[in-house]
C-alpha cells in the first residue's frame, strides 16, 4: 500500500517579519539562564524532545538570535527559535516541563526528516496512542542500537499542551531484529518489537505535497 508523503501542517512556520530593534524584548544570557529583565522572567533551554507546533510572531532576542512566540502558549512561559527541524525551545523557570506521561497525548504524527520534515502517517485512536506512550514510559530501558536501518520521528500531540510536540525517535534495526523507541531528552531507549509496524507504510512515494 502506497502513501504519499505530506509536509506536516503543524510544522509550517507562521513567522512575522521584524528586526532585532527596540520592539523586541532584550534577553540577557547568564550561563544556562536566559533572563528577561523587563518582565523579571528567567528562561531555560528545553530538551530536544520539545518542539513547537507553529511558530508565531517574533518576541525577544539575545544577540543575533531571535526568539518567537509559540502559537497557543503564553510567551511568558514558552518561546522558540525560528524552527525548520532545528532550533531550540525555551521555558520559564515557573513552568513545569511535562514528561511524556504528563503530556496526555491524543495523537501521534509519524514523520521522516531529510531537507524538510514530512508526515507519512498518524496514530489517532486513543488506546493505540496510550499503548505507544506506555511502551516508552513503562518499558525497561535498554541500550540504543549503534546504527539502525530506518528511523522515524514520533511527534506526540496534546490538547493540554497544544502548542508543542513531544518528539521521540522510532528506530528499526535489522542487526538485532528488534525495533526501538528512543527519547533524546531523557536518553531512555526501549525495545518495542512490532508495535509500530501497523502504522508504517509498506511503500512510500517520494513526491511531497504540502498539507493545507
Amino acid at each position: 500500500m502506497k502513501k504519499v508523503l505530506f509536509a506536516a501542517i503543524a510544522l509550517t512556520l507562521a513567522l512575522t517579519t521584524s528586526s532585532c530593534g527596540s520592539n523586541l524584548i532584550k534577553i540577557t544570557v547568564d550561563g544556562e539562564k536566559y533572563i528577561d529583565k523587563t518582565n523579571d522572567i528567567t528562561y531555560y533551554g528545553a530538551p530536544v524532545s520539545y518542539e513547537p507546533r507553529t511558530v508565531g510572531a517574533e518576541y525577544a532576542h539575545y544577540g543575533d538570535t531571535v526568539l518567537c512566540q509559540i502559537k497557543g502558549l503564553e510567551p511568558t512561559q514558552w518561546l522558540t527559535e525560528a524552527y525548520d527541524g532545528i532550533g531550540s525551545v525555551y521555558y520559564s523557570s515557573d513552568t513545569v516541563l511535562p514528561t511524556l506521561d504528563m503530556f496526555e497525548p491524543v495523537q501521534i504524527y509519524i514523520c521522516v526528516e531529510d531537507a524538510i520534515t514530512m508526515q507519512i502517517g498518524k496514530v489517532d485512536t486513543q488506546s493505540e496512542v496510550d499503548a505507544i506512550a506506555s511502551a516508552l514510559t513503562d518499558g525497561e530501558a535498554t541500550d540504543m542500537p549503534l546504527a539502525g536501518d530506518d528511523s522515524y520521528h514520533l511527534k506526540f500531540l496534546s490538547d493540554t499542551y497544544y502548542g508543542i510536540y513531544y518528539d521521540v525517535l522510532y528506530i528499526e534495526d535489522s542487526a538485532s531484529g528488534d525495533n526501538y523507541i528512543y527519547d533524546r531528552g531523557t536518553k531512555k531507549c526501549v525495545a518495542v518489537g512490532s508495535l509500530m509496524k501497523t502504522y508504517l507504510p509498506d511503500d512510500v512515494e517520494t513526491t511531497a505535497e504540502t498539507a493545507q
